[in-house]
């Protein structure tokens, strides 16, 4: 069965598992985080010098234009470049302090958070609705905690998952008509150099298992599910409408936490079962009813 998108033309029940297989390969680095013996700056300082590197020789066989027009779409790419180490880097470490569940969980209120502050970034009219949205996601992340103390692994959890979610959302927020005047592969090669930059410093003063550093497991995370999975998941996205996509961009945390259970036998408790469907339960609400 066949249906129109945004720009008039079809698609099928192929497209859809297309997109869910992209689906699939953005929530891979999320088990990375635990698989790779590594300090969170180190983890993306490797994914993102050889998503980098990757991308630069796509550009290079496919001849494909990767320049920018203006000093201030520099600016703006610096500017989202050092958001992203920081939102990357506070993700590995909510996973790596509490579990892929509770980081996924963590950082998907993102959504909720973003049209939370973009009223206020752009003199937008405020919605009382979406007040209503992230009083429920509140609600789902109370439910996450176990108990109000930092000694609690769940709790730094959650509390760096919502971190990076929030560092996320102003990097969307700031960036939205910049990631529309782009391919999103430009976007990226750009961001990655930045990480990458931002990041190396620190290899200076943390000491660096250098065996691990370039095992096969850094490969794939920086190559594969990094350069990799993002273009096939610009290239899935191009055929849905974006509400379409957002619903299954959700699907992320499920794959994820069925993945980790096959794969590092991590079992998510009773909380992050009952908070993760209230924070996505929400998450799927607005991209269906908003605006």
């Amino acid at each position: 069965m066949a249906t129109k998108t945004e720009q008039g033309g079809e698609t099928t029940r192929v497209d859809l598992l297309w997109l869910n297989f992209a689906m699939i390969f953005l929530s891979g680095p999320s088990l990375f985080a635990k698989a790779i013996q590594l300090p969170p700056q180190t983890i993306v300082f490797g994914r993102a010098g050889l998503a980098a590197v990757t991308l630069y020789l796509f550009f290079l066989i496919s001849k494909q234009s990767y320049q920018l027009e203006s000093r201030q779409d520099r600016r703006m790419i610096l500017l989202m470049g050092v958001l992203m180490a920081a939102h990357w880097v506070a993700l590995v470490q909510s996973i790596q302090v509490a579990s892929v569940a509770i980081g996924m969980i963590a950082v998907h209120t993102h959504p909720i958070i973003t049209i939370l502050l973009e009223p206020w970034v752009f003199s937008e009219k405020f919605k009382w609705r979406d007040l209503g949205f992230g009083a429920m996601v509140l609600l789902g992340v109370v439910v996450l905690v176990p108990e109000l103390s930092w000694s609690n692994e769940t709790v730094q959890g959650v509390t760096w998952g919502v971190l990076s979610a929030l560092l996320f959302a102003i990097r969307n927020v700031y960036s939205r008509r910049y990631v529309r005047k782009y391919p999103g592969t430009v976007v990226l090669f750009y961001q990655m150099v930045v990480v990458a930059l931002v990041l190396a410093p620190l290899l200076v003063t943390t000491p660096v298992d250098w065996p691990e550093f370039f095992s096969w497991k850094m490969l794939a995370l920086g190559v594969i599910f990094t350069a990799g999975g993002h273009s096939i998941y610009v290239g899935a996205m191009s055929k849905f409408k974006a509400k379409t996509v957002g619903i299954v961009s959700v699907a992320q945390v499920p794959y994820s936490i069925v993945l980790a259970f096959f794969l590092l036998a991590e079992v998510p408790t009773w909380r992050a079962f009952v908070g993760g469907a209230i924070i996505l339960g929400v998450v799927a609400a607005e991209t269906i009813f908003g605006d």
